[in-house]
């Protein structure tokens, strides 16, 4: 027995705009006799479209800190916050440090 398959289609759009879906594709059956198997006809991987929340190339920051005390007693010195990444990439965030002189 014999099963003749047709080429894979392309793989579907993924099935989530955003975070993890699938994608599938199928191939037809072109020509089948009695009891032959045919070989895989349906085929399905993993697709990860950007995090819900954020856009291609940005990224979520918690709230900045406190600021932090002044690091001089007298004169000028300087005091930092901080901010830490909740998801995205980091090369794309704006600064998750800040200084200012006090």
């Amino acid at each position: 027995g014999k099963c003749n398959v047709g080429p894979w289609s392309e793989w579907s759009v993924c099935s989530v705009d955003c975070g993890e879906g699938l994608q599938s594709r199928s191939r037809p059956v072109l020509s089948h006799t009695e009891g032959a198997d045919c070989p895989v006809l349906e085929d399905e991987k993993y697709c990860l479209r950007e995090s819900c929340a954020v856009p291609e190339g940005s990224c979520r920051l918690t709230q900045w800190s406190e600021w932090s005390a002044c690091d001089a007693k007298c004169g000028k010195g300087i005091r930092t916050r901080s901010r830490d990444l909740l998801e995205g990439d980091l090369q794309a965030c704006a600064a998750v440090e800040d200084a200012e002189t006090c």
